[in-house]
């Protein structure tokens, strides 16, 4: 998934909106698979404007029979969300150790300048990394790693008179575990970061958490 950049999603107004949007794909060679995704959006709020525009790049192949990936280079710039621009890529790699047993890695950088009228305030950068091991269709384990500069994570409110800029870390520890065709187990260890998250096009705000989580889904 595009985790860094789904923290980032632009929001459409539809009454004060208009752009367009462009996608192509092209397969260049039987094992590599081009996507390319450019767009383009205009807000108007009483007068002020304020730009939106993206360039997108993925490419996805296959190195071996049981090895493949995928990377991605997107940047982009959000004038409404106060980026100026905004640069952000990754890289996963799945090894298919048995019929059923799978190891995948996912590492994401980003580069962030933050401002407004094209002068910049701050610039920041996001780092995410993960290693997930599933035995489909029964469990799967994964660890992850987060790491951000951004001044709205690593300020402290209690001290208002000064201003920490050391990188903040989140470490976790995350697992499923399919009990049967209508019950799961999940279990979350560890620190989660809080921020926008977006599924399949549906957006929601996940709350900071540190601890321990178990959540049992029944499908009736």
């Amino acid at each position: 998934g595009y985790y860094l950049l789904n923290r980032s999603t632009h929001e459409l107004f539809p009454e004060n909106e208009n752009g367009w949007q462009v996608e192509a794909t092209y397969r260049l060679l039987p094992d590599l698979f081009i996507l390319a995704n450019t767009s383009y959006a205009l807000n108007d709020f009483s007068g002020s404007r304020f730009e939106f525009s993206e360039n997108m790049l993925e490419t996805t192949f296959t190195l071996s029979n049981s090895m493949s990936g995928k990377a991605f280079y997107n940047q982009s710039k959000d004038e409404l969300r106060g980026e100026l621009k905004r640069r952000t890529g990754g890289v996963n790699f799945e090894w298919q150790l048995t019929d059923q047993n799978s190891l995948s890695i996912d590492v994401q950088h980003q580069f962030v300048d933050r401002g407004f009228d094209n002068l910049v305030i701050e610039e920041l950068d996001n780092t995410f990394a993960s290693l997930t091991f599933a035995a489909s269709p029964r469990y799967s384990i994964s660890v992850v790693a987060q790491r951000s500069t951004d001044t709205a994570e690593t300020d402290d409110s209690a001290t208002p008179n000064i201003a920490e800029t050391d990188p903040k870390y989140w470490m976790s520890l995350s697992g499923a575990y399919q009990l049967d065709m209508n019950h799961e187990l999940n279990f979350f260890y560890g620190v989660r970061r809080g921020g926008l998250a977006c599924t399949s096009g549906t957006c929601y705000e996940v709350l900071p958490f540190e601890g321990f989580e178990l959540r049992w889904t029944a499908r009736l």
